[in-house]
């Protein structure tokens, strides 16, 4: 089983998702579908790069290429931004976001 070609094109291995999404849709790598595909992924994926950057300036340095890192980041944000209506209380639920987004922070550094 080949590697996603989402993941491919994060970690700039644009050719080689090229030829892995020729090969799952079982048509040339030249095909127009295959073409438009391979063009929505590449965008999709410098726009979330892109939203990451100005998100989190400081750890899109520190991320690099590192796809997980990247992910992780994003997953511990939306866990921080609910964290006061799953407590109730925003005192507490301030205190446990910016809790988790320090334990976040840690991890991925």
């Amino acid at each position: 089983m080949p590697f996603s070609p989402r993941l491919l094109v994060n970690k700039g291995k644009e050719a080689e998702a090229l030829s892995t999404l020729s090969y799952l849709r079982n048509l040339p790598e030249d095909h127009y579908l295959v073409q438009v595909e391979f063009l929505e992924i590449k965008a999709d994926a410098e726009f979330e790069k892109a939203i990451f950057d100005k998100r989190f300036p400081k750890l899109s340095a520190a991320a690099g290429n590192s796809v997980w890192r990247r992910e992780f980041a994003q997953v511990c944000d939306v866990l921080a931004c609910f964290s006061g209506a799953l407590w109730g209380v925003e005192l507490l639920g301030n205190f446990f976001r910016f809790k988790l987004w320090g334990i976040c922070i840690e991890i991925l550094n």
